[in-house]
């Protein structure tokens, strides 16, 4: 609203940003007028993170002492972007070896309103469990045998 002799001028105006990655911004804003006078005022932004969405391979099947690769075993997305963006991952086999881990591939960096896309492999050997004998039964890969009770007595057949 245009001022006048002692009525102030007034005005307005919007801005938008999008923030690349969590934490406490100072934001500082200045308004000036065509005489070159000026006025500053700051104000401060908390930006929470949003942690990555994560999407892991299906159900796999392998045989025992085979390496089990998988390429793209995971991929995740993050709303997060910019030259400082990194992520990491962490596999557990689930048979008590060691975790794999690592840093995470970037497959395509994120701007305002694109999501941060990337993927990370996986491959270890899967574990060997051998087969041990028990007083019922021997089991290999392609054989199962089941004793019969111990006898007393000898039984033979022998042709007569």
């Amino acid at each position: 609203m245009p001022g006048s002799a002692g009525v102030l001028t007034a005005g307005s105006f919007d801005g938008s940003h999008a923030y690349a990655d969590n934490g406490q911004y100072t934001v500082t804003v200045t308004v000036a007028d065509d005489d070159g006078g000026m006025d500053t005022k700051t104000f401060v932004v908390n930006v929470g993170n949003i942690p990555p969405t994560l999407t892991v391979v299906g159900n796999q099947v392998t045989t025992e002492g085979a390496v089990l690769e998988i390429i793209d075993l995971g991929t995740f997305t993050d709303p997060g972007f910019g030259p400082t963006e990194t992520f990491t991952y962490t596999i557990d086999w689930g048979d008590g070896s060691p975790h794999d881990s690592g840093g995470a591939t970037i497959d395509v960096p994120g701007s305002a309103g694109v999501l941060t896309a990337g993927s990370f492999d996986g491959s270890t050997p899967t574990p060997t469990t051998a087969s041990t004998p028990s007083r019922s039964r021997w089991v290999t890969t392609t054989t199962a045998w089941t004793p019969r009770p111990l006898l007393s007595t000898w039984e033979t057949s022998l042709p007569c």
